[in-house]
């Protein structure tokens, strides 16, 4: 079976999706990137048959959103025009700009999926959505993580596309690098980011992003740094997103003179799943989000997580995971405290997460799902 993966570039999201669908099942992938493709993965060759991406290299079109829009359309649609025939599509995250080229696309696939990761519904106008009906019109199947997000969906669409969505949701590799280090010394892995071995760690979001509201969650626990012990540790993991949000969270930081680390440059797998485990509480308050995977990483590595009422994580919540809610960002310093005070209680109600986020999260329970999906289009006349 021939797939073809499509998305803005090649996410190490994307990147995991099609090698543990090729570890487990007889697939070959192709991807076809609607920006300029990321070759920083060493091994991308081995997982992708082929890489198609737009070279725009042309400066001053860069600079005009308009005029870059309908030059890359262009630019994609002879890389379209030459491509193989796919028995499915795969569009990752559902960018408006699909909407021009999707006639294009329909015409290389027998059957086309589509799959929403969570902004690109939540954080779309009216006119982007307009372009987005196209895609959703031309599509087989449209998956979602949840059934929140895929209830909001339904009722903004007025059920049109009701009977073409399913749940489904993405493995987390990092949970296998989880397990290579859980019996490695917790003081040990903290020397090696240089962080006090009797440290309280404090991870607050997991990226540069204003969404996260990571500036927010600094000012609330500033509010409360008198009543937090003084071996408070506090890690920003910022290794992708907006600069500008970087250098915001840095003032605010110094400003509070807590101690911390913003983790800026690019991790490997074995320090991501390090990252997890040298952490003891996890806060994530975005304004909205769709089963965070680096949150799934936390709970899975025995931290205490505190988060937002207004999430979408009844699956969580079903299947007797614990997580801790506030119900305002007011809430989050006084909480915080709590939760220190208390962190052995805390702590032993996660005994029973970590195997429930393994049989929800794992790539093995979770690509079986997405082969049947597959199967089933593949098959079809």
């Amino acid at each position: 079976m021939k797939v073809l993966i499509v998305g803005k570039g090649i996410t190490i999201f994307r990147k995991e999706f099609a090698e543990n669908m090729k570890k487990y099942f007889d697939i070959e992938f192709d991807i076809l990137c609607t920006g300029n493709a990321n070759h920083y993965y060493n091994d991308i060759n081995k997982i992708f048959n082929n890489i198609y991406y737009i070279k725009n290299n042309r400066n001053l079109i860069k600079r005009i959103p308009k005029l870059r829009v309908l030059y890359n359309r262009i630019l994609i649609r002879k890389i379209i025009k030459n491509l193989d025939t796919y028995s499915i599509c795969h569009i990752h995250s559902v960018s408006p700009f699909y909407g021009l080229i999707i006639d294009d696309l329909k015409r290389t696939c027998k059957h086309l999926v589509t799959s929403y990761y969570g902004s690109d519904f939540y954080r779309t106008t009216l006119l982007e959505k307009k372009l987005q009906k196209k895609i959703l019109e031309k599509s087989d199947v449209i998956t979602f993580t949840n059934k929140k997000m895929m209830g909001h969906f339904n009722k903004f669409y007025l059920n049109r596309f009701k009977e073409k969505t399913r749940i489904i949701r993405f493995g987390l590799s990092p949970l296998e690098h989880i397990n290579l280090f859980k019996k490695k010394s917790i003081k040990l892995m903290r020397k090696e980011f240089n962080i006090p071995s009797d440290a309280f760690v404090v991870t607050c979001g997991y990226k540069a992003s204003n969404a996260l509201q990571v500036e927010k969650i600094l000012s609330q626990l500033g509010l409360v740094k008198n009543l937090l012990p003084e071996n408070v540790f506090l890690i920003l993991p910022m290794t992708y997103g907006e600069k500008e949000v970087v250098i915001k969270v840095e003032n605010v930081l110094k400003q509070l003179k807590f101690n911390y680390l913003i983790i800026k440059q690019f991790l490997s797998n074995e320090n991501v799943a390090k990252l997890r485990l040298i952490s003891n509480v996890f806060i994530n308050v975005p304004i909205s989000d769709q089963l965070s995977g680096s949150m799934q990483e936390y709970i899975y590595a025995n931290n205490v997580i505190l988060t937002g009422d207004w999430l979408p994580y009844n699956i969580f919540y079903e299947n007797g995971i614990s997580l801790i809610k506030v119900s305002s960002l007011e809430e989050i310093g006084e909480k915080t405290v709590e939760i220190i005070r208390n962190y052995g209680e805390y702590k032993n109600r996660n005994l029973e997460s970590k195997e429930k986020i393994l049989e929800l999260c794992s790539w093995e329970s979770n690509a079986i799902k997405w082969n049947e999906l597959y199967e089933k289009l593949h098959y079809e006349k």
